[in-house]
Parts: C-alpha cells; structure tokens; sequence
C-alpha cells in the first residue's frame, strides 16, 4: 500500500488538556472531601471512555437535547469515579462533574506531535484532521502553531456525523479527493477511531500511549507518534 493521506484524530493524538483531566478531577473531587489517586482516575477515563464512545455510536452526543447530553455526562462521570474507587449516587456525580468543568484547562501538544508532523511533510504526505471535538478548528490550529503542516480538517459539528460513523471519513475523502486505500487514520479510541476508519475502507492505527492494549488483530498500534515511521514501510 502506497500511503498518500494520514488523518489524524486531535484530542488525546496531537495534543492534550492541561492541566490532565486527572488532576482536575482530583481537584474537584476534594471539594466534596474525597482525596482519589490520579492513577486511579486516570483508569476511570479509560473505562468512562469507552462508555462515551459506545453511547456516542448509538446516539450522537452533539444531536441529543440539552437534558439528555446532562445526563449523558453525569453517567459518565459516575463511571470514571467508580473505576477510579469512589462510589457515589448520580446525584453527586453531577455535583463533581459541575466542579470539574469550571477549572480552567486548555489545548497543549505532546512532545511527540511536532516531530511526526514534520517527518510526514518531509515524507510528501498530506496530513488532515478528523475530529468530533465541536470547537473552532482553524483557530485552535492557529494557536498551536499547527497552520504550516495541517492541509484540512473535518469535524463533526460541520458535517453532521460523529465517528464511528464512516460518514465522516466518506467526508473527508471525498472533500479531499483521495482514495481509501491511500490514507491511514491515527487516533487514541479503538471504537472511534480504529472501528470508524474500518467502516470507511482505510488503515486505522491505534495510538495506545499508556499502553492499555494488548496485540490488536485489525490495526497496527503504536505507543508514540515517532512510531509512525515505522507505519509508513508496512
């Protein structure tokens, strides 16, 4: 396979919040007299994503009512908190999760990410974004200083689909006129991101940074983005 295309997932591929949702959490749940272990919590998200990504599969996040995303979000923070080893009513989950969204946080890069985009380019690839983060995407590229290695992106707010839904990578191949079998996706979310890509026809590669998964039959996995050399001679 001669790859042409790599698309990228944003969140938790190219870049992170900071302060870690980890600390946050921890910081919102000591508002409530609970003192939770980051490793711990770091664990639940792991679960707690895995509930989002089914659940958004099912029943998009960005299309739900404003009653029903609310209650959405304070399952998930119910289940973030039980694997963390805090078992609480849903009642103050939702308490922690409004505390946990009023600490301030923002987009920062990993370390990895500047020098895989600068490899891709230097390789001739064209590098695009898939993302069901609903925010301003050109300015957020702008700010991360992402302008001169970014050719498109897609996000879901735009196009009305969410991965897993293939719909979104049918998207984006046809508003970037390539071919499935020329592209890769990246991203951190097997059911999102490895399942999605399947769906559509093109090469999914799990990024595992906290290497969570054991060897993966339908997807290459990688634990760094300084991997993705390696990806490019299969």
């Amino acid at each position: 396979m001669t790859t042409k295309v790599i698309f990228f997932d944003f969140y938790n591929t190219l870049v992170k919040f900071w302060p870690p949702l980890e600390c946050i959490q921890k910081e919102a749940c000591s508002k409530f007299g609970f003192d939770v272990e980051e490793e711990k919590l770091a664990l639940g998200y792991k679960y707690g994503d895995v509930y989002f990504n089914e659940e958004n599969d099912r029943s998009p996040l960005g299309l739900r009512d404003h009653s029903d995303r609310n209650n959405f979000f304070i399952e998930y923070e119910r289940i973030i908190l039980d694997h963390a080893g805090l078992n609480v009513s849903l009642d103050l989950a939702s308490k922690i999760w409004q505390q946990a969204i009023k600490i301030p946080k923002e987009f920062v890069l990993f370390s990895d990410t500047i020098n895989c985009l600068k490899f891709l380019k230097a390789e001739g690839m064209d590098i695009g974004i898939i993302t069901n983060l609903r925010q301003d995407m050109s300015s957020l590229i702008r700010k991360l200083n992402l302008s001169e290695y970014i050719d498109f992106c897609i996000n879901s707010e735009e196009v009305g689909f969410e991965k897993p839904d293939p719909r979104i990578f049918e998207w984006a191949l046809k508003e970037y006129g390539a071919k499935a079998s020329d592209c890769v996706h990246v991203g951190d979310q097997y059911f999102s991101d490895v399942q999605g890509a399947l769906r559509a026809g093109i090469k999914p590669v799990l990024l595992d940074r906290e290497c969570w998964y054991q060897e993966m039959e339908d997807c290459a996995v990688i634990q760094s983005l300084s991997e993705m050399r390696n990806i490019l001679e299969l």
